[in-house]
């Protein structure tokens, strides 16, 4: 139910972003619920301190190849890795 609050008039999603919204038709297919995508745009805690649910993209995608490169990288790694992925979401 969520999500359907993002699209109405009260919410502070842009236009378009609400119509996206309104055209996936899959539900859970078409979504993801996560802090990852909050991460790679550059904000460490969502203002609500939970995961929140967004249309999958080329963006969430990077999710899997991060924390394969966090897991091979380790450590100290994990910042290059960091970096990499978000060159990649830019």
């Amino acid at each position: 139910m969520g999500t359907r609050w993002a699209a109405c008039v009260e919410s502070a999603y842009q236009p378009s972003q609400k119509h996206a919204l309104g055209a996936s038709s899959d539900g859970a297919q078409s979504t993801a619920l996560g802090s990852f995508i909050d991460w790679v745009n550059g904000v460490e805690k969502h203002s609500s301190g939970l995961p929140g649910r967004c249309l999958v993209n080329r963006s969430t995608q990077l999710e899997e190849d991060y924390l394969a490169l966090k897991g091979v990288m380790g450590g100290t790694g994990a910042g290059g890795a960091a970096e990499l992925i978000r060159s990649m979401h830019r």
